[in-house]
């Protein structure tokens, strides 16, 4: 152990792995008054990871975590076919 904690080539946290898309420039059909510029999509395919010690962090169940479009479809503050935000209700007192 004392000597894969000492070699220089060990790494303690593997770092984790991502991947880079362009998403070319585009005109929606749909809306034909939007010009989507080019750009860059960031996706994470693996997290880093501890080499050493990993037997102490316990691991999150994927099943656990709520999926990205659900989260969009629950969020109250944006009203049905607008891209502008509701303004904020007010509390009765």
């Amino acid at each position: 152990m004392q000597g894969l904690v000492e070699a220089p080539v060990t790494p303690m946290l593997r770092p984790g792995r991502t991947i880079r898309t362009l998403i070319l420039p585009y005109a929606d059909r749909e809306r034909p008054d939007r010009l989507y510029m080019p750009r860059y999509v960031y996706s994470i395919l693996d997290k880093p990871q501890w080499v050493v010690g990993d037997y102490l962090v316990t691991p999150v169940n994927p099943a656990a975590r709520v999926p990205v479009l659900e989260q969009v479809k629950a969020n109250p503050a944006l009203s049905e076919g607008s891209d502008i935000p509701a303004p904020p209700q007010e509390q009765g007192q």
